[in-house]
């Protein structure tokens, strides 16, 4: 069976920007947003410091995955917070636990 696709959200430290996106390796999309784009001016990622993961779904195929990924952006960021709030409520950065797992 081929691997879900993910949506994930991270977010910087102080928790005031989250970034979005789908992928289907989350140990390879978090090491990229850790290395890759830390500090580099053309990433959102990387120029908000949006490297900690708060949340994740998993979808059967891109499209649905995809779906959401644009609904959930649209959203505003207090809106966003609460949906993070409902799976992750002390909002600790989950990379460690995901890093090994998927």
């Amino acid at each position: 069976m081929p691997p879900a696709h993910l949506l994930y959200i991270t977010s910087n430290t102080a928790r005031t920007v989250y970034y979005v996106g789908v992928t289907r390796n989350l140990h390879r999309r978090l090491t990229e947003h850790e290395n890759d784009s830390k500090g580099l001016r053309f990433s959102y990622a990387g120029k908000h410091g949006c490297y900690c993961l708060l949340y994740l779904e998993t979808y059967p195929d891109f499209r649905s995955a995809r779906r959401r990924e644009r609904e959930i952006r649209a959203w505003p960021p207090e809106r966003q917070q609460q949906l993070i709030a409902r799976q992750n409520p002390s909002g600790e950065c989950l990379n460690t636990v995901w890093k090994g797992e998927v």
